[in-house]
Formats: C-alpha cells, structure tokens, sequence
C-alpha cells in the first residue's frame, strides 16, 4: 500500500509569509495552478489511487477536489485531526513581527507538538487501516505533515527543519502496520516518472542515443519508422525493457534491460543493461540511479540470477557511480568483440 501526504496549494498568506494556522485561508490562483499539475504527476505514477482524505480547511480540501477531478477520484474524505497546527497568537503574523513579539519561537497559545503529532500521525494511521490494501492521497498542511515526517525519522526530518514546499509529495509505503518513508518534499515539477518506453518516445531515444551515448554516432540516416516499430516490438515483450525518466511530461534519461533465458542456474535468465544515457542538464541528480534501481527490480521480478553491464568510459566518477548502484568491476573480465566496423548506432 502506498500513502502519498501532500501539502496543499499556495494562499495569499503563503505568498506574503504571514503564519497560516487553523484560519481558513482559501487558494490563491497560482495555488489552484499547482494542484492542477500536480494531477497529471500522480496520475502518472505506477500507483492507482483510490482515494483521498483531506483536511476539511479550503486550502487543503480545494487542492483535494482540484486532483480528484484530474484523477477521476470519486472518495474524498475530510477528516479534523489532518487540519494545521493551532499557532496561537502568532497566526496571521508576518516574520518580523513574529521574531520581535516572541524572540524565542514560543508562540502563545499555540498547540504542543506532541499535541500535533499525536492526532495528525494517528489520522494517517487509521485512513492507512481503514483503506488498506488500496492507495490513497492524503491532503494536509506543513507542520502538520513535519510532525508525521519528525515521527517516522526519529527527529532527522521533519520538526521545523524541513521548509515543505507547497503541493509537495511526500510518498510513504505501509504494510504490516508499519509506515514507512520513501521520499519526502518532492515537488509536482520536479517528481521523475519511470515507464516503459513507448512508440512516442522514438524521436527523443534518437536523440539521447546518437547525439548524447556516443561519441560515434551511426553514419547511416535514421529512418524513425523503422524505430517506432523496433520499440512497438519491445512493448509487450517483458524480457526487453527500455525504460525512459520523464519530469514534467519530458523524457530526460533512458536505460536498456535485457533478461535472457539460460539453461544453468537452475534455467534462471541472467540480464544485461545497456544504453544508460541522460541529458546533460540532468545530470548528477540520481535519474540514472532511479532507472538503474528500476532495471534491478525488474530483473529481479522476472527471476534473472546476475545483470551485467559493460561501460566503455574509463572515467573514474562513471565507474564509481556503477559501483553506487550495486555493481562490482572485479568478479569478472569483460571481452568485446565489434562486428561492425561503425561502433554507434
């Protein structure tokens, strides 16, 4: 079961920095602009949503409606204890007037945290019960989501050092009553999406592979016919897999898995990755590392013994980055031998 907490859209007081508690600020317009892209995100993710709970203050159950009309989500729940902490006599409040009316951050009136965490982590817990197996999205506030993250992290996120970014997810998995973190703070922008690839992807795989994996690229001219009908094939076969990273609609990383059948090992198939290629301005932010872990999971489902890779780069950051990813250089010595006189292509 996965739980995504998200933070609600942004409100004029977001924007103007004033404290926002338990006042029942509504969306500003660009708050509504973000809880829109933020439906297309999660439609996109390899989970099937089935619900959403929300705390019922505009901000929070706005956001909710706004996704579960992107979704075609037809549950949304409200539910009092998802609602944001109660800052007291610091509501409403811009920064400086907070820092020079309480210089020491104790906020009159305002709710404890244990208070907050209590009945914020418990509502999260009894929609995870009451739902499970299925997957829901949870709508809620930034301290109110920093207490459940302070919970789950032993205080290393969360409790104020964690700035939640507004409509940010925060995904968590639950099985046998326990929640777990997979991610927090991702914002809808930013949020890599893995597939498979698909025939509309073969013009940016042209791209990627022959103007960014090689240094020499096939010579002959590329007919994108006959490459979306290669990756037609590929499509319903589960033994040879191209997955693509995609942010915002926009394929930026690709990596080739291929598990083959084998008659030792118990006729378990081993497989191959090929073809790890990310656009240069992506870079260093562990989309190749996603897809990498995609490749192993897949191998892993389909039952393959071993994934080997083979790299040509002699750079010590590359091969220290397949490292990271599980991979070793000195089990085994790699041959090549080309049979075509042009190596790209």
């Amino acid at each position: 079961m996965k739980i995504c907490i998200l933070r609600h859209g942004e409100t004029d007081w977001n924007a103007q920095g004033r404290l926002q508690g338990k006042e029942d600020i509504p969306l500003n317009e660009n708050g509504r602009q973000q809880a829109e892209r933020c439906g297309p995100a999660l439609r996109h993710c390899e989970e099937k949503w089935d619900a959403i709970v929300t705390s019922p203050l505009k901000r929070a159950k706005e956001t909710a409606l706004i996704i579960a009309e992107i979704l075609g989500i037809a549950y949304v729940f409200e539910d009092e204890n998802l609602s944001e902490r109660d800052y007291g006599k610091a509501s409403g409040l811009f920064p400086e007037e907070r820092r020079a009316r309480f210089p020491d951050g104790n906020f009159e009136d305002m709710e404890p945290w244990e208070s907050l965490r209590d009945r914020v982590y418990g509502a999260v817990i009894k929609s995870a019960e009451k739902m499970y197996p299925k997957n829901i999205i949870i709508v809620s506030h930034g301290s109110a989501i920093n207490s459940v993250l302070a919970e789950i992290s032993n205080h290393e996120i969360g409790t104020g050092k964690t700035r939640l970014k507004n409509v940010c997810m925060n995904m968590f998995s639950y099985e046998e009553r326990l929640l777990k973190l997979v991610f927090h703070n991702k914002s809808c922008e930013d949020f890599f999406i893995i597939r498979k690839a698909n025939q509309s992807d073969a013009e940016v795989l042209m791209d990627l592979y022959l103007n960014h994996l090689t240094s020499n690229p096939a010579k002959e001219p590329q007919d994108v016919r006959l490459w979306r009908e290669k990756i037609a094939g590929f499509e319903t076969n589960p033994m040879y897999n191209i997955f693509v990273g995609e942010i915002d609609g926009c394929v930026v990383s690709s990596v080739t898995l291929v598990a083959i059948e084998n008659l030792t090992r118990n006729m378990r198939p081993y497989a191959i990755i090929e073809n790890v290629v990310t656009y240069a301005d992506f870079r260093g932010k562990g989309y190749a590392a996603a897809l990498m872990e995609k490749s192993t999971e897949t191998a892993a489902a389909l039952g393959c013994y071993k994934i080997m890779l083979l790299t040509g780069t002699k750079e010590e950051s590359t091969l220290r980055f397949y490292e990271k990813c599980g991979f070793n250089r000195d089990d085994k010595t790699g041959f090549i031998k080309w049979l075509v006189n042009v190596r790209g292509g």
